[in-house]
Order: C-alpha cells, then sequence, then structure tokens
C-alpha cells in the first residue's frame, strides 16, 4: 500500500511537472508570435509553409533552451517555496512545542502548590484553633 502511495505521487508530481512544461511552452509560443506579428516576412513564410515554421522552431535549440530555462527556473521557485513553508512549519511547531512545555510546566507548579497548601493545611488549622482558643481563654 505504501509503495502504492509513493508511486501514485510520483505520477501525480511528474503530471505536474509535464503540464507546467506544457504551459511554460505555451507562454513561448505566445510571446513568439507576438515578436513575429510584426514581421512580414515570417509571417508569410509561416502562411506559406502552414504552420511547418512554428514546429521548426519548437524543434530548434534555441526554443528548447528557453523551455530549459524557465523550467529550471520554476521548479527552483517551487523548491524555495516548499523550503520557506517547511521553516515556517518547523518555526510553528517549535512554538507549539515551546507553548505546550510552559502550559505543562505552569499546571506543574500550580499542582505543586497546591500539595503544598494541603501539606501545611493541618498545620494552619491547628495554629487557628491555638490562636482561637488562646483568645476565649484571656
Amino acid at each position: 500500500m505504501l509503495m502504492f502511495c509513493g508511486v501514485a505521487l510520483f505520477l501525480l508530481l511528474r503530471n505536474e511537472l509535464i503540464d507546467q512544461a506544457n504551459l511554460i511552452a505555451e507562454e513561448l509560443r505566445a510571446k513568439r508570435k507576438k515578436q513575429l506579428k510584426k514581421d512580414r516576412a515570417s509571417k508569410i513564410k509561416s502562411l506559406v509553409n502552414e504552420g511547418k515554421y512554428e514546429q521548426n522552431y519548437e524543434k530548434s535549440e534555441e526554443f528548447q533552451r528557453e523551455l530549459l530555462l524557465k523550467v529550471q527556473e520554476i521548479l527552483r521557485e517551487q523548491e524555495w517555496r516548499q523550503r520557506k513553508m517547511q521553516t515556517r512549519i518547523s518555526e510553528e511547531e517549535g512554538r507549539l512545542k515551546k507553548d505546550e512545555e510552559e502550559t505543562k510546566e505552569m499546571w506543574k507548579r500550580k499542582s505543586e502548590h497546591e500539595e503544598q497548601l494541603e501539606g501545611t493545611r493541618e498545620q494552619r488549622l491547628t495554629n487557628m484553633e491555638i490562636t482561637s482558643s488562646s483568645i476565649y481563654y484571656k
């Protein structure tokens, strides 16, 4: 079962990365289209070649390099966010643990104080009886 969960998580992360890479590729295509919109020569080439001009560009080393750099950038950002979140979680866990220990210590002191009062109760009652009886005998 644990193995299945690990594989499922791996596939989920893999699919997520593929989706992100596809989104980045779309962004790069849109950026290129925007750049080429003003360039009549490339526009004519793309019309003549019926879209093969764009396919050739996507197969080019330049496009692949840009895609790789963009994917690496996004992966770095995700890793940074994940580490930052883990740091925050660790800090919060530490704070909660400290609060819990302080609460335990407070209850321990309160319990010890009550035990101490209970231990001296007999002595205090005896002292009160002695002082009250001495008041009556005077």
